[in-house]
């Protein structure tokens, strides 16, 4: 994809100008999963550059920005796990990462997940190690700083080839979420493995499983604080929810008599897994009609193209 790194707000007007709409403007340091806006139109990309080169997006992080062209395709998530020379490649996750249905709203840092997806296969899989893990890999040892770690990509899929978005090194969340519950080895060898330089003898293997994750977010969420708000979950009656659901907690802290609150941004995701996206899917939700704050936000579409896929 075309793109330019700036900080002058005139150079990123005349790239703006040269683009076809919709436009990415995308802020150059860490704004917590948040800092890229997809504009409809180049008043409203020129808009976005200027309240980002001015600070008043983003502070500091938006103080350089990049403007790239849009590519339309899906987007995935994949992670390695590397020790400096071998990999584990952990199933495809999707990411979804509007704040409402349809993929409407504001970019958030991320409002559910699914995996493994259908949306990517063995041969998608392989030109990602061939052009992207491997040589990454191979550069980092080269220049004598092997790369030990979680190694996240960001991917975008389009006619068939996979285009980089990003690089990150870390899990990402929501994803870490559902893939967590598919991985039948214990995570402690995949990590021990990984830190001494051993994965080339671990036996690292997933559950033929699927897991959806929901997030639940605070009122204002992502557009700012929100007051704290108590959590009160139902008893969890249903055998099949109790024993293939679970949530992970993440915006939360403890109130008077240990009572749970609900303290802003992403509270908590409800997770589901199952032999089918489809089973995961309705477990997850069904999760999420058990937990209750006020102002409680979620998607009620999390999986849906994999969904569609399925059906």
């Amino acid at each position: 994809a075309r793109y330019v790194e700036t900080d002058s707000l005139e150079d990123a007007y005349g790239f703006i100008n040269s683009l076809e709409i919709p436009i990415v403007v995308k802020a150059d340091g860490l704004c917590g999963g948040k800092g890229v806006i997809i504009a409809q139109s180049h008043d409203e990309a020129k808009r976005a550059a200027g309240e980002m080169l001015s600070g008043n997006s983003f502070g500091d992080a938006g103080t350089k920005i990049v403007i790239e062209e849009f590519l339309d395709g899906c987007e995935l998530s994949v992670f390695a796990v590397c020790d400096g020379h071998d990999y584990v490649v952990l199933p495809a996750a999707q990411d979804h990462k509007r704040l409402l249905d349809n993929d409407e709203g504001p970019n958030t840092g991320g409002m559910g997940a699914y995996a493994p997806t259908t949306l990517v296969n063995d041969t998608i899989y392989r030109k990602l190690e061939e052009r992207v893990i491997e040589p990454t890999l191979k550069g980092m040892k080269e220049e004598g700083m092997p790369f030990t770690g979680v190694l996240f990509i960001g991917v975008m899929v389009v006619g068939g080839e996979p285009i980089i978005l990003e690089y990150n090194v870390r899990f990402g969340d929501p994803e870490c979420e559902v893939l967590m519950p598919l991985l039948k080895s214990p995570a402690s060898e995949l990590f021990y493995k990984a830190a001494t330089g051993d994965l080339s003898s671990a036996q690292i293997a997933f559950y033929d499983k699927h897991a959806v994750g929901v997030v639940m977010a605070s009122k204002e969420y992502p557009y700012k604080s929100s007051e704290p708000a108590e959590i009160i979950i139902d008893d969890i009656v249903h055998n099949d929810i109790a024993s293939n659901a679970h949530i992970s907690f993440a915006g939360v802290g403890r109130g008077e008599e240990d009572k749970l609150f609900a303290t802003g941004g992403r509270v908590l995701v409800c997770v589901g897994i199952g032999d089918t996206i489809k089973e995961a899917h309705d477990k997850a939700y069904m999760l999420c009609g058990q937990v209750h704050f006020i102002g409680k936000q979620c998607r009620t579409d999390i999986a849906y193209q994999a969904l569609g896929l399925e059906t």
